[in-house]
């Protein structure tokens, strides 16, 4: 007696080929992001959707598919996503690690930004407000909690 393999029984050939094109997207966008991370390619103006289709191993069109399926609306977003982190990631050190505050023109080049205003439009769509209110923001925090813990061991 012949038996079908159970994912085709299950989920018929349609779906299993779409499963593993799904799979495969998936492992294209991982690889992408582990490249942006650890490389920072979001830095380098220059580098394209193209670029990094080569550096993953894929051709624009999966790359194209797996950023809009897992990450973000286009490649674009996916790119300014890297930065805004990496200028939050400096904030927070500034606030919390004792960095020197750095004036917001040069918070911008050091995300990878053209300039401010670019970088104030992309902080807004992730964030939900500017760089400089993210920071005043934070410092507020930092003086209430320490406050709060003076207070606490006063007491």
């Amino acid at each position: 007696m012949d038996h079908e393999p159970i994912s085709s029984t299950l989920l018929g050939e349609d779906d299993v080929s779409e499963y593993c094109v799904n799979d495969l997207k998936r492992e294209i966008f991982d690889k992408a992001v582990l490249l942006m991370e650890r490389d920072e390619l979001y830095l380098t103006p220059s580098y394209s959707i193209e670029d990094l289709s080569r550096d993953v191993g894929t051709n624009r069109t999966y790359m194209s598919e797996s950023i809009r399926d897992y990450g973000s609306n286009s490649y674009c977003d996916f790119v300014n996503n890297f930065r805004v982190e990496r200028v939050m990631r400096r904030i927070n050190e500034e606030v919390f690690k004792g960095k020197k505050m750095l004036p917001v023109q040069e918070l911008a080049i050091i995300g990878g930004f053209g300039c401010t205003r670019v970088m104030n439009r992309h902080f807004r769509r992730y964030i939900g407000k500017t760089p400089g209110l993210y920071r005043r923001e934070l410092v507020s925090e930092k003086c209430i909690s320490e406050s709060k813990m003076s207070t606490d061991l006063r007491q």
